[in-house]
């Protein structure tokens, strides 16, 4: 899948700092705060677009993997963006 800069987009996270040269493209994302039971938290969003071959596989009922580097482990949520996000 291939991370997209969208019109929400405030930043592009850089690759980490041992990977190797063009080995992983920036991440585009941007910050809002979230309410969570009347407390706001600060949430981190990017947006994810799948490839034509990604697309055949989920429609055959491939799963979907999550992959977090280092623990423990954060709270996330992966969704479908909602229809005021676009990609540009």
């Amino acid at each position: 899948m291939l991370g997209v800069r969208t019109n929400k987009t405030t930043g592009i996270y850089g690759a980490p700092h041992n990977a190797p040269e063009g080995s992983i493209d920036g991440l585009p994302f941007h910050r809002e705060p979230v309410d969570i039971g009347g407390v706001e938290v600060t949430s981190v969003t990017s947006y994810w677009k799948p490839t034509a071959e990604e697309l055949d596989a989920l429609a055959a009922g491939a799963l979907i993997e999550v992959r977090m580097l280092g623990e423990p482990i954060p709270p996330i949520a992966i969704n479908i963006a909602d229809d005021d996000v676009e990609e540009v």
